[in-house]
């Protein structure tokens, strides 16, 4: 039996939720250490022409939403790239609060805000915005 021979359920139950919250809970940390590890050459390289296509589209004063932000390592680099006004958004408490830190230790406090919220937070309660960045994102809604 594979991961294909039984149904998809439609909609992700509150015990699945509650679930991968935790995960990314305990590994936030980790998972940021690891998954998004780049030297900074590459990381100006390979995504910085995205990045300033961005913000180039949308201008260093929009407000860019970076939705489902992790540790916000997304929101850093577009503040790094010139934009100046950037929330990032996040479910796991411990993700917003490795992004705060960052931020702080970056001193880019001043053009990046992280909040705890989910992708189900109305977006009143986050804001306005000109853009929604929700890279690496949306395969976590299903």
């Amino acid at each position: 039996m594979n991961c294909h021979d039984s149904p998809r359920p439609a909609t992700t139950s509150a015990e699945l939720q509650a679930q991968e919250i935790n995960w990314w809970n305990t590994f936030a940390e980790l998972e940021d250490r690891y998954a998004w590890v780049q030297t900074p050459a590459l990381q100006s390289a390979l995504p910085g022409h995205y990045l300033r296509e961005i913000i180039k589209v949308v201008g260093k004063r929009a407000t860019v939403l970076d939705l489902g932000c992790g540790t916000g390592w997304l929101s850093l680099a577009l503040a790094r790239e010139g934009a100046t006004n950037v929330p990032g958004v996040n479910f796991s408490a411990s993700q917003i609060a490795l992004a705060i830190a960052e931020a702080t230790r970056q001193r880019l406090s001043k053009y990046v805000r992280f909040q705890l919220a989910d992708a189900t937070t109305s977006s009143e309660s986050m804001g306005q915005y000109d853009c929604v960045i929700a890279h690496g994102f949306l395969h976590h809604l299903f």
